[in-house]
């Protein structure tokens, strides 16, 4: 994922701050954004309603057609995701092969 560093009180209201080693599943909601100015192909990803980071641009290219498909039935490509990390900083890990 990209941007974790920018979302790190999100994170943190989501996983808690815990002390040591922090693992907390969820389901992660990918969202296009072609309005993003910087990446008319950038993927938002949300946890709990919150935005937590962006896929890479790379994926958000490959993974691009998976998370748009299913927003034609009006409904919101999500996936396993795990909020980890020790010592304050937290990030995010997608389970993306397939997107539910």
């Amino acid at each position: 994922m990209a941007g974790e560093s920018h979302y790190q009180d999100a994170l943190h209201a989501i996983a808690g701050d815990g002390d040591g080693e922090v693992r907390f599943e969820a389901t992660a909601a990918l969202v296009p954004e072609p309005s993003n100015p910087h990446d008319p192909n950038a993927v938002r990803v949300e946890i709990d309603g919150r935005l937590v980071g962006y896929l890479p641009r790379a994926a958000a290219v490959a993974y691009g057609p998976v998370v748009r498909a299913p927003m034609e039935r009006g409904r919101t490509a999500v996936c396993d995701a795990m909020v980890a990390g020790r010592e304050g900083m937290l990030g995010v890990f997608l389970r993306l092969p397939g997107v539910a």
